[in-house]
């Protein structure tokens, strides 16, 4: 008995009430009661001034974070909060998941929310009070989820937001308080989403934007806010969107632009303010486009420029702003395109320039403004080419020249002002050349030369000038070209150190 009453003046003596339980209601005090803080209202045995929320009698605690990580079973995080934070990740998992109340304390996780194969999950009501997410959302494999309603209050995301396989979203509106997010944006996967409503207050995307695989789609509206991606936009696989409308203030791709396989595109118009992608743009595979135009106010990519199997496209018109590409720049398999107008404006391309494989090409005018060349121009399977004057401009190249399998090329008139070549010359299978004309002025290869399987060609008239080739000479199995022909060519390098191949050219001797 002595010990009992000790035990409890010693506890009254250091203030020791238990806030995770009621206190007595005669042990409460309202001496302060003029200013309403020692009241209390909803009977729960705490005063105002202790209380979260005193017109509710099942909550009392104050707010505080769970150092722990948690799942959907865990059924008593918020019982007694009317505010709670996690620092660890929040996984809600499973076909055993009903709804989302067990949380509707949650305002801040500082792990990350994964949301994925939860088969009856049709929104996420219960997560109306989380406004921050440190590491992540992932929304991912959720069959019946139509909508994003219980995110509303979602503000901030540093890490990914990923929103990925759910058949049935067709509403992302509940994202309308999200500014920013820190990290990438993926949302790909769901046929059913017709419209980005709910991200047009999001001004910047500090990693990757990806929208792929959104048959329905129609619009990028949602995204008439964006100004910056820090990283990729991918847009891909999207069928029914007809146009980039919407990205209207998009001025900055640090990463690569990428638009493909979209079957439905038939206008760019929606990125006239992008002046520079960093890491690359890229047009690939969208059958219905028909014109670049869109792209008017693009002056740098960072790295290559290809477009490519492009089915419909007429003109490059549109780009004729560009006047700088890092990289290469690829121009194939554009079946309608006539010729390269359009990158009038085109001075530099540093990894060089690759035309390939474009049936209807006749000419490469477009690009007579280029003056610096890297690694390689590459001209090849273009069946329809006969003239190469967009290059007259053109002294030097540091680059390999490359022109190979352009069946309707007669002469090389055009590359007139060409004196020397650092890089190889490779002259092959362009089965109407029937002389080198057009190279009359060049002096020095510093790498190879090959002219080979060239079936009409009959002389190397417009070598006349070479005088030095650093490494090899090969010019084989040319079936109208005298090999007395080649010998003449050596006999005028003064210093050739390098391996000659000079077989199978039966043509008759001597030359015409």
């Amino acid at each position: 008995m002595r010990l009992f009453v000790s035990l409890a003046l010693l506890l009254s003596a250091c203030g020791g009430q238990d806030k995770t339980s009621r206190p007595r209601e005669d042990e409460t005090d309202d001496t302060e009661g003029d200013t309403g803080l020692a009241l209390d209202e909803d009977g729960d045995g705490f005063t105002r001034a202790e209380d979260c929320d005193d017109g509710d009698p099942l909550k009392w605690l104050m707010p505080d974070e769970l150092e722990a990580d948690l799942d959907w079973s865990t059924v008593d995080f918020c019982e007694r909060y009317c505010e709670r934070g996690l620092t660890g990740d929040l996984v809600i998992s499973g076909s055993s998941v009903g709804d989302l109340n067990n949380f509707r304390c949650l305002t801040l996780v500082g792990g990350a929310v994964y949301v994925t194969e939860v088969p009856g999950l049709t929104n996420l009501a219960g997560l109306e009070r989380l406004s921050e997410v440190v590491r992540g959302v992932v929304i991912e494999n959720n069959d019946a989820l139509t909508s994003l309603a219980g995110l509303d209050g979602l503000s901030y995301v540093a890490g990914p937001l990923r929103i990925q396989q759910n058949p049935a979203l067709v509403d992302i509106s509940a994202l309308s308080n999200l500014a920013t997010v820190h990290s990438s944006l993926s949302i790909s996967g769901t046929e059913g989403l017709t419209s980005l409503k709910g991200l047009g207050s999001v001004t910047r995307v500090g990693g990757d934007l990806v929208l792929e695989g959104l048959p329905a789609l129609t619009s990028l509206a949602g995204l008439s806010g964006l100004t910056e991606v820090a990283g990729e936009l991918s847009l891909s696989n999207n069928a029914a969107l007809t146009s980039l409308d919407g990205l209207d203030h998009l001025f900055k791709v640090e990463g690569g632009l990428e638009i493909r396989d979209n079957p439905g595109l038939t206008s760019l118009s929606g990125l006239s303010g992008l002046k520079y992608a960093r890491d690359g743009l890229f047009i690939e595979d969208n059958p219905r486009l028909t014109s670049v135009a869109g792209l008017q106010g693009l002056r740098e990519v960072g790295w290559d420029l290809v477009i490519a199997r492009n089915e419909a496209l007429l003109s490059l018109k549109g780009l004729e702003a560009l006047e700088s590409v890092i990289g290469t720049v690829y121009v194939g398999e554009s079946p309608l395109l006539v010729d390269l107008s359009g990158l009038d404006g085109l001075y530099i391309a540093h990894g060089g320039l690759v035309v390939y494989k474009n049936a209807a090409l006749t000419s490469l005018a477009g690009v007579e403004a280029l003056r610096i060349l890297g690694d390689f121009v590459y001209i090849a399977d273009n069946p329809a080419l006969t003239d190469l004057s967009a290059f007259s401009g053109i002294t030097s190249l540091e680059a390999s020249l490359i022109l190979e399998n352009n069946a309707a090329l007669t002469s090389l008139t055009g590359l007139d002002g060409l004196k020397e070549i650092d890089g190889d010359l490779i002259i092959e299978g362009n089965g109407a050349l029937t002389e080198l004309t057009g190279l009359n002025t060049l002096r020095h290869v510093y790498y190879s030369v090959e002219v080979v399987n060239n079936d009409a060609l009959t002389s190397l008239q417009g070598f006349e000038g070479l005088r030095a080739v650093g490494y090899d000479l090969d010019v084989s199995d040319n079936d109208a070209l005298c090999e007395d022909d080649v010998d003449a060519l050596l006999d005028q390098l003064p210093s050739f150190d390098g391996h000659l191949t000079n077989t199978g050219n039966t043509g008759t001797c001597p030359s015409p």
